[in-house]
């Protein structure tokens, strides 16, 4: 007889763990903490695939490209980490033109 037995193991534990690493690694703002705990309440079934991704983008983008995609989906109650990957993403390129820009066009002393 074949038994899945992911039924009797305790996930939370783990799942609780990642959470509050995320939130370390994301200032421990109430924001994040807010962001943190909808995403697993609302994705129950997916929360520790959201937690991987929203890890992810931890990794790549700067922190302040991360405040704005944080600030943004809070914002606008977007409790999703494919979302706040795609703010961040955005962020990340409006950031980089704006340092284009600059670079183009730096500002005379006066």
């Amino acid at each position: 007889m074949v038994q899945n037995n992911n039924h009797k193991r305790d996930t939370s534990e783990k799942l609780d763990s990642i959470q509050s690493s995320l939130l370390k690694a994301m200032g421990e703002s109430e924001d994040a903490h807010t962001f943190l705990t909808q995403i697993r309440r609302l994705k129950v079934r997916y929360a520790r695939d959201q937690f991987s991704l929203i890890e992810k983008v931890l990794k790549i983008h700067a922190d302040v490209v991360v405040d704005k995609a944080l600030s943004y989906c809070i914002y606008h109650s977007l409790f999703s980490a494919v979302e706040f990957r795609n703010a961040a993403e955005y962020f990340e390129g409006c950031l980089e033109k704006e340092l284009e820009d600059a670079s183009h066009h730096p500002k005379l002393p006066y």
